[in-house]
């Protein structure tokens, strides 16, 4: 057969493509895994960045109302949590009163699900 009437392979053949879709996919569960660790890392500080904020805010408010303000965590962003069993999501700034803490609620704020808050209290 003449040179000239020689067909010249183009494109992929099969192989090339498998294995070329395999290291795609090998590098796409990585770069997945990355970002899903960068992405906790981030709500972890978010939560933490919140926190101290909430904390300056009952400061400041107590500060300049001339009131007691509480901080303190909570489970449904409406009360304090009064046991030590319950699941801490969340947090709350409120007037110290004697009545419910609903009606003086002044700012609340929850953590990611991914987060467990550990208090001292044992």
């Amino acid at each position: 057969m003449p040179i000239a009437q020689q067909k010249t392979q183009k494109g992929f053949g099969l192989l090339e493509l498998i294995i070329t879709l395999a290291i795609v996919a090998v590098l796409t569960s990585m770069a997945t895994i990355a970002l899903q660790q960068r992405l906790r890392a981030q709500q972890l500080h978010t939560a933490q960045a919140d926190t101290l904020v909430a904390l300056r805010f009952a400061r400041i408010t107590a500060i300049h109302q001339h009131r007691k303000v509480l901080f303190c965590l909570s489970s449904d962003g409406r009360h304090c949590i009064k046991e030590k069993t319950q699941r801490k999501q969340g947090w709350l700034v409120a007037y110290e009163g004697h009545g419910s803490i609903q009606s003086t609620l002044l700012r609340s704020g929850r953590f990611p699900s991914h987060i467990k808050v550990v208090t001292g209290e044992h």
